[in-house]
Parts: structure tokens; C-alpha cells; sequence
């Protein structure tokens, strides 16, 4: 956990659609956002803010904030169901607690249970989920609760590293060390288990329709690969068009190799990220390959690569792929889908949007503020013809350290900022979750949850 100080205002003064539903997702639009991404293939995309446009987010200012409600205690996930938002949390106990979406009123826990640590929060259905920490002995499980707070079932996770899960209609999607595991939300028995022949890190899996799609971070673990290989001069396949090196290029910016060396048909993703897709109700692998990056969106019939290699989209059913940028944005990391379009966000004050169809760059723009890091660890969010993003400056001046967190409003169509505010954050860990769900948008840091509006 970084701990952050206040930052000079003179260091940093500002300067002066449709919705992306995945197959059989998010095709009813509501005003709810009920896990981290908002749905299944995490497309970050709110189809309703009412009178959040444009025009109106220019007067985003913070509405309320709920701090933590008792000592040591740190918040873990949020969500937003019916006017309401409801909060984990962790510390002296866990607590799932509801405040009004709106005012912020404190409407008291749901879930109240010492000795537990709550983190990522979803809904599915009329079923509330939660991972949780016991202690001290560290145990750690996935739960479900009614809204009333009643426990449903409880499942022991296994101790290894993940970034959370996914609540995808009848199952949750969790990847954990090298295996991805889909529990079924009606009692949370395993559905499935498949090998991932690599390690996800924090990537977290998403499901559009019949597929599961898990991003791979660069690993020396190999798997069986699934595609025919057409070797170059490194074992690496090529298109024809990389000479000497073997190394697949589309042309204009050779940001991608799939990976499969051609003589023994063994996929490597020692060099580089992967993509695994899975059927979602078998658990069988459907295919697998190289990719820019292993942060993954999806919506529509297409899924998005987001890391240190670029940008690149694939068709969802065979992995073919559509096109690359490895050139726009320096370090992308994060991204979010909206209105035909890809809303992607770097770790070096760069954000950018794509047209999700042919991948031509429509603006970028930049949030930096001439700070030693101009950085984003968070995934934007986008709706009402605006993209938000939560991002974070540090300098050194005179010998003094500064830092400073903002939210940050862009304009859809133009790439224009419109607003940007700073938001006061005493420690982040990254990866909390920022939430747009009616005319409000939420950030969930670590010791106290925000709310900002217009009105």
C-alpha cells in the first residue's frame, strides 16, 4: 500500500452511445452497476446517467463520502443496486453496508460478520457475493448472502494469487494461481477447473456468452497449442511480412506474435502475454493465443487486449484478430468500452479512444501534469458521452515529495477534458473500483468511499 501526502496545488493547477452488451449480457439497460466493470466482459460502459452528460459533468464535484466506520477498517468493493450502494469492507469485522446513492445516507450493515476481511463485491441475481479473509487463520472463501444478510453457502478459494471474480449470470469466474475455476452461483459447487498453462496475476476473467476468456501475463509455462504455425527464422510465426526476424506483424506496427513455435505444436508465453478462451459450459479450451497484453474487455462479438505491447482486438469465437496499436498510447494498462469505442487509459498520461471496428485512433489526449509520474492503476469507466478516469501524480520539488489523485472527465467525442478534481486518497493499494451508475460516479478507495455529481 502506497501512503500518499498532499500534494501543492501551485505543482499541479489544471490547465485551462449505444451500449457495449455482450452476447446475452447487458442487453437491458438499467442504472445499476453490479460488480467491478459493470458486467460480465467488464466493458466499464453505464447506457443510462440520466443528466450526467457533457455538458454536465464540466460541474462534477464530490456529493458525499462514507469514511470507514471503524477502526482499521478498509474498504474492499462497492456496488450499485436499485438508489442504493452497497460497500465491503474489512478489518476489526466485515461488514457489507448500504448507504443511499444519492445522499449517502447510512442505511446500516447487511452483513456484519468479526473475524472477517470482505474484499471484491458482486451481484448476481437476488444473491449478494463476497470473498472474504478469516483471522487469523487466513482462510480464505467466497460467499453468498441474500440481500437480507441471510449466508446462502460458503466455499474455501485457494490460497494463491487472483485479482478477484467475475459474476457471470449462473456462474462465478475466478482464476487462482495457473487454474481458472467457474463455481456455480446457485450453490457455489465447481462447474469446472481448467489449466491455464500460465500464471493470470490480478487479471480477472470475463464471459461473453458461451465464452470464458482469461488473460495470461507473461510466464515460462507452456500449453498445448491450438492453432496451425507457420514458423519463422525464430520459431515464432510470421505473415510474410517480418523478413529476418519470424516475428508475426500486421504491417504498420508489429506489436504481436501468436506464440506457437510451428515443429511440436507447444504454445510458449514466455515472452509475452496470452489469451485463453474456454467454453462456459465444459470448461474445454476452444482456442488460445499470443496477445499484446492480458488485461482484457470485451462486448459485442470481440474481445480487447490492453499491456505493455499495445492495444489489439479479436474475434471472440476463433481468436482471429482484428487490428493493433502499439503505437498511440506508451504502456497502455487499462480500458473501457463504449458507443463504438475504446476508451484506453496508459501509465504515462496518456488517454486515447479507438474505434472498436477498425482500430483507428479517434483523439488522445493527455492528463499529465508535467509530474515525475503522471499514472492510472485503475480501469476507466464510460456513459452519457463521457469517459472517466481515476489517476495519480507524483513529483519531487525542492526536495519535497508531492502527490496528488484526480478524476478526470473526458469528452467522448473530441478526447476534450472537461473536468478534473482532486480527490482526497491517503493510501490506495490500485485496482479500486470506480463505478457510474445514474447521474453519480463512485470511487471506492481504501479508507473512505466517494460520490460525485453534477447537481
Amino acid at each position: 500500500m502506497l501512503l500518499l501526502a498532499a500534494m501543492s496545488s501551485t505543482l499541479i493547477s489544471p490547465p485551462t452511445g449505444a451500449a457495449a452488451a455482450g452476447i446475452g449480457y447487458g442487453s437491458t439497460a438499467d442504472a445499476d452497476w453490479r460488480q467491478d466493470g459493470g458486467d460480465p466482459g467488464r466493458s466499464g460502459h453505464q447506457a443510462l446517467t440520466g443528466p450526467l452528460d457533457a455538458a454536465a459533468a464540466k460541474h462534477l464535484r464530490p456529493a458525499w463520502a462514507a469514511p470507514a466506520t471503524r477502526p482499521g477498517e478498509q474498504v474492499g468493493g462497492a456496488i450499485v443496486i436499485d438508489g442504493t450502494v452497497l460497500r465491503a469492507s474489512g478489518g476489526p469485522s466485515g461488514q457489507i453496508r448500504r448507504y443511499d446513492a444519492a445522499t449517502g445516507h447510512d442505511l446500516g450493515p447487511v452483513v456484519d460478520a468479526p473475524g472477517l476481511a470482505f474484499g471484491p463485491l458482486a451481484a448476481a441475481g437476488d444473491t449478494l457475493l463476497v470473498e472474504a479473509v478469516e483471522r487469523p487463520a487466513l482462510r480464505r472463501t467466497l460467499r453468498a448472502y441474500t440481500f437480507r444478510g441471510e449466508r446462502q453457502w460458503t466455499v474455501d478459494l485457494p490460497d494463491a494469487v487472483s485479482g478477484g471474480f467475475t459474476a457471470a449470470g449462473d456462474l462465478i469466474l475466478r482464476a487462482a494461481g495457473d487454474t481458472l475455476t467457474a463455481y456455480r452461483t446457485a450453490d457455489g459447487s465447481a462447474a469446472w477447473t481448467a489449466q491455464l498453462g500460465g500464471e493470470p496475476g490480478f487479471r480477472v476473467p470475463v464471459r461473453l456468452g458461451d465464452l470464458v476468456l482469461q488473460g495470461i501475463e507473461p510466464g515460462g509455462i507452456t500449453s498445448i497449442g491450438t492453432e496451425p504455425a507457420t514458423p519463422g527464422a525464430s520459431g515464432v510465426e510470421s505473415n510474410g511480412t517480418s523478413g529476418t526476424s519470424g516475428v508475426e506483424s500486421n504491417g504498420t506496427n508489429g506489436v504481436e506474435s501468436n506464440g506457437t513455435n510451428g515443429t511440436n505444436g507447444v504454445e510458449s508465453n514466455g515472452t509475452q502475454p496470452a489469451i485463453a478462451a474456454f467454453d462456459a459450459r465444459t470448461g474445454a479450451q476452444v482456442w488460445r493465443r499470443a496477445a499484446s497484453g492480458a488485461e482484457l474487455v470485451a462486448a459485442g462479438d470481440a474481445v480487447y487486449a490492453v499491456g505493455e505491447r499495445g492495444i489489439c482486438a479479436y474475434t471472440a469465437a476463433d481468436g482471429a484478430r482484428r487490428w493493433c496499436d502499439a503505437q498511440t498510447l506508451e504502456a497502455p494498462v487499462h480500458a473501457s468500452l463504449g458507443d463504438g469505442a475504446l476508451f484506453v487509459v496508459d501509465g504515462h498520461g496518456g488517454l486515447a479512444a479507438f474505434d472498436t471496428g477498425t482500430g483507428a485512433p479517434r483523439w488522445r489526449t493527455s492528463y499529465g501534469l508535467n509530474a515525475e509520474v503522471d499514472a492510472s492503476y485503475w480501469a476507466p469507466v464510460n456513459g452519457g458521452g463521457v469517459v472517466y478516469a481515476m489517476v495519480y501524480h507524483f513529483a519531487v520539488r525542492g526536495g519535497v515529495s508531492t502527490h496528488r489523485v484526480e478524476l478526470v472527465a473526458a469528452d467522448t467525442s473530441t478526447g476534450r477534458l472537461i473536468r478534473r478534481l482532486e480527490v482526497g486518497v491517503d493510501a490506495m493499494r490500485g485496482e479500486e473500483p470506480l463505478l457510474l451508475a445514474g447521474d453519480h460516479v463512485y470511487f471506492a478507495a481504501v479508507q473512505k468511499l466517494h460520490a460525485f455529481s453534477a447537481s
